[in-house]
């Protein structure tokens, strides 16, 4: 199921979700008293350059965001730097960590200058 948008009562609460139904081709309406949406992301809106799946395009926060919802770190999209170009192919970071550098076109090492560590995974920073 595809969330494309949540239903509010009279009220402004939350009362369900219109979904697409993959399976069995249609838009079908889901009545809840409550939602948990896990829609997987927005990796796929740089089209062909990520590894993401096809339906991780933010419809799921968008729908979220139509309801009233804020969203929050929507800059923080997950990126692999071991990702080949135009392949859509991720590259295993046990490369990395079994002594691998990333280099750019020059022949550098650019990984520590344009990314940060943080205790879960790296992040571009602004140079």
């Amino acid at each position: 199921m595809v969330p494309l948008d949540l239903v509010k009562d009279a009220n402004g609460h939350v009362g369900g979700a219109v979904v697409w139904n993959m399976k069995e081709g249609r838009v079908e309406q889901i009545k809840a008293k409550a939602i948990i949406l896990s829609t997987g992301g927005a990796g796929r809106i740089f089209w062909t350059r990520t590894t993401n799946p096809f339906l991780s395009t933010g419809d799921g926060m968008a729908a979220a965001f139509r309801a009233g919802n804020a969203l929050k770190d929507m800059e923080m999209i997950q990126f692999h730097p071991t990702g080949l170009g135009r392949t859509g192919i991720l590259m295993s970071e046990a490369v990395r960590g079994e002594g691998g550098y990333l280099l750019n076109s020059e022949g550098e090492r650019f990984a520590k200058k344009t990314m940060r560590l943080t205790k879960w995974n790296w992040h571009p920073v602004t140079l």
